[in-house]
């Protein structure tokens, strides 16, 4: 769907790909990001703070903290 080889998508949607993104909240716990776009030898590494201002996404809770109190 992206004409890209598998494991090369970089994490972002619109404009870049014609796809919603959406995003867990727990990425922005993070201070840098990486990611591999359009090659599987070489990745990017970059601040969270400048990936968020790049990337139009949705933030919400993908995952769940375990319930330890049972």
């Amino acid at each position: 769907m992206t004409g890209l080889e598998s494991g090369t998508v970089p994490p972002f949607g619109k404009p870049f790909l014609p796809f919603d993104h959406f995003l867990d909240k727990s990425i922005t716990e993070n201070e840098e990001i990486a990611f591999n776009a359009g090659s599987i030898t070489d990745s990017i590494v970059m601040r969270v703070s400048g990936y968020l201002k790049l990337v139009k996404t949705t933030v919400f809770e993908f995952t769940k903290e375990p319930d330890t109190k049972k």
